[in-house]
């Protein structure tokens, strides 16, 4: 047993030491965020201009496409008109947030591994 635990606090020594020396800190982080009118993941984020939800840019342009008087998707938005093609706007910011929270993921795992690999 004592052997097990000195192995455990090698590998949080570990842990401890790479995640100190990344560059990045998460102080918020949300694992993904989901389009309302697939339910999928989001990749290429759009934000209505009008009433700031967010959509996978390809699925609301299909809708806009498809159906002239587009309103939003999302449950109780206040917005009534429909959504032009100029209300939408790439959303850089989530784009970037997104990108963060994918590389805080792939500093996790690599911990994780350097983890599990110190105890085997």
């Amino acid at each position: 047993m004592l052997e097990v635990n000195n192995r455990y606090q090698k590998g949080l020594q570990v842990a401890r030491t790479n995640l100190d020396e990344s560059d990045l800190a998460i102080t918020e982080m949300q694992d993904q965020y989901i389009d309302p009118i697939t339910k999928r993941p989001i990749l290429d984020p759009v934000k209505n201009t009008v009433c700031g939800h967010i959509y996978e840019k390809e699925a609301i342009m299909d809708m806009i496409r498809n159906k002239k008087r587009t309103k939003c998707p999302v449950v109780g938005c206040g917005n009534r008109g429909p959504i032009l093609i100029d209300h939408l706007m790439s959303d850089d910011e989530l784009k970037f947030r997104m990108t963060l929270t994918q590389h805080s993921t792939m500093i996790q795992e690599r911990s994780i591994m350097d983890l599990d690999n110190s105890i085997e």
